[in-house]
């Protein structure tokens, strides 16, 4: 199964960087789910929890602000 490396940075540190199965989203007009292969986007968040689903886990951490970027990609 293919994965996202979910990546939390705040201006002191990266305070997640993980692959994960997929993650979900507060987003300003509902909860959003990104999966692996899911285009590049930005937009606004809410403040709530993002969960972060990986071999049948759960993993929950606060959002306190509204902007998000998903993964873009690099190259080599």
């Amino acid at each position: 199964m293919a994965t996202l490396k979910l990546e939390i940075v705040t201006p002191e540190a990266r305070v997640y960087s993980e692959d994960v199965d997929m993650v979900t989203l507060p987003g300003k007009e509902g909860e959003m789910g990104i999966y692996p292969m899911h285009i590049p986007l930005m937009t606004q968040v809410a403040a709530g929890e993002i969960v972060a689903r990986t071999g049948g886990q759960e993993i929950y951490l606060l959002l306190a602000t509204d902007l998000w970027k998903s993964p873009v990609k690099r190259l080599p």
